[in-house]
């Protein structure tokens, strides 16, 4: 048997080609039954409870678990009630290079749930019920496959992430929250250079600061200072990169006048100091 995977690693830039997508029955018990995909990748989201065996590892899995089964592995479950789950089964076309995602094969999607079930859903229509007019259902495969190789991007940053912030759709938090959020982002970037507290900040948007402070850091996986700071060095690169402005008055542009502190939040974030960010670009 071949050593048991530990991910799934996927090429960023490769737009999966979908081989069958819908919802399957399952009630396969004690692993006698064995799946192996020799050419393609599969990924399920679990309506059970149960126990699923990949090479010589075993995953419990409960209802909302996502898994990923890189093609060529063996694959059994142990299930103690029948139940459903979401199946997509994808492959990819000549290998490209550059960066590559690291997916667990096993996620606890946690309240991100119903935003996975939402897409996977999505990604299963354009597959099933895309008109079968010339012309149109090729385009309908090319959104599915692009619609999915958006979540496997999402999938991998929310691991990176460590940790499972709520989904940014109205969906998984109240609408009144989800619009609050959009006028604290605008707010923020509107207003880069000045020192808004975040007591101001929560004033203008009507939530309160602590609620404020936690959704934002499920939906964007960082603080609001932390997330600041990173649209502040954003600009920051623009600016470098794109005008002949001096580094002191692009500090204050950004809101970190103190050149001192603007150098080192800068090379702590991009690697490399502003004036060499300026001569890479020259």
């Amino acid at each position: 048997m071949p050593p048991s995977p530990t991910h799934l690693s996927w090429p960023v830039s490769a737009r999966p080609k979908i081989l069958l997508a819908g919802r399957f029955p399952l009630s396969e018990r004690n692993f006698t039954v064995v799946y192996r995909h020799p050419t393609n990748t599969a990924l399920h989201l679990h309506a059970y409870a149960g126990t699923w065996r990949i090479g010589r590892r075993e995953f419990a899995l409960a209802p909302g678990d996502l898994t990923l089964s890189p093609q060529g592995q063996p694959t059994a479950y142990h299930l103690p009630q029948p139940g459903h789950h979401l199946c997509i089964h994808f492959t990819l076309g000549p290998r490209p290079g550059g960066p590559r995602l690291r997916l667990p094969l096993h996620l606890r999607l946690g309240a991100r749930q119903a935003y996975v079930s939402q897409r996977l859903r999505h990604i299963i229509d354009l597959t099933q019920g895309a008109p079968q007019a010339p012309g149109i259902r090729p385009l309908a495969l090319a959104a599915a496959g692009a619609a999915l190789q958006e979540l496997l991007i999402e999938l991998a940053m929310w691991s990176q992430a460590g940790s499972r912030p709520a989904d940014p759709r109205p969906a998984l938090a109240g609408r009144h929250a989800q619009v609050a959020l959009d006028r604290l982002v605008a707010l923020i970037d509107s207003r880069l250079a000045e020192p808004v507290s975040v007591a101001e900040m929560s004033d203008r948007v009507g939530l309160t600061q602590n609620y404020m402070a936690r959704l934002f850091r499920r939906r964007f996986g960082l603080t609001i200072q932390r997330y600041r700071l990173h649209r502040r060095i954003e600009l920051a690169e623009h600016l470098l990169t794109s005008t002949r402005l001096p580094v002191h008055l692009i500090a204050r542009r950004v809101g970190l006048p103190d050149p001192q502190h603007f150098n080192k939040a800068f090379r702590r974030l991009m690697g490399i100091s502003p004036t060499q960010t300026r001569q890479s670009s020259s």
